[in-house]
C-alpha cells in the first residue's frame, strides 16, 4: 500500500516478556524523549524489526556498528520525513545465550540521536532515493 514507507514493530503497543523492570522504565523514558525531539507520533525508535524500500536503504549513509545502528535506522529516515507505519509485536527474554547490549552500551543511543538529530538531508544521504 505505501512503497516508499517503512513498516516497523513496536513492543509499547504489543508486550514485553520476561524485560527487566528497570531497563523498561529507561527504555520508557528515552522512547519518550526521543519521539518529542524528533516530533514523531512513534512509541518504539530503538527495536530490531522494520521493513524498508531497498532504495532508502541504498541511499543513506549508515554510520552505526553496534546496537545504536537499531536507533539509527528510524531517526535518519525521519529526519529525511519517511514515514513510518508501527505495528504491534512482542518482546520476549532470550532462553539461550546471553545480551551483548550492556545497560551502559544504552547510553550510545544518546549520542546518535543527538547527532542525527541536527543533521541536514545532505549529511545523512548518500546518493537521492
Amino acid at each position: 500500500q505505501s512503497p516508499d514507507s517503512i513498516v516497523t514493530v513496536t513492543r509499547w503497543r504489543g508486550s514485553f516478556i520476561g524485560y527487566n523492570p528497570v531497563k523498561l522504565l529507561a527504555n520508557a523514558i528515552f522512547q519518550k524523549l526521543f519521539s518529542l525531539l524528533y516530533w514523531t507520533h512513534l512509541s518504539d525508535l530503538t527495536y530490531a524489526y522494520r521493513i524498508f524500500p531497498t532504495k532508502l536503504v541504498q541511499a543513506i549513509k549508515w554510520t552505526e556498528l553496534g546496537h545504536p545502528f537499531l536507533f539509527e535506522t528510524a531517526i535518519k529516515p525521519l529526519r529525511l520525513g519517511v514515514s513510518i507505519t508501527e505495528i504491534p509485536g512482542s518482546w520476549h527474554a532470550r532462553t539461550e545465550g546471553v545480551s551483548h547490549n550492556t545497560f551502559m552500551k544504552n547510553f550510545e543511543y544518546i549520542r546518535v540521536g543527538l547527532q542525527v538529530r541536527f543533521m541536514n538531508s545532505s549529511q545523512i544521504l548518500r546518493s537521492s532515493f
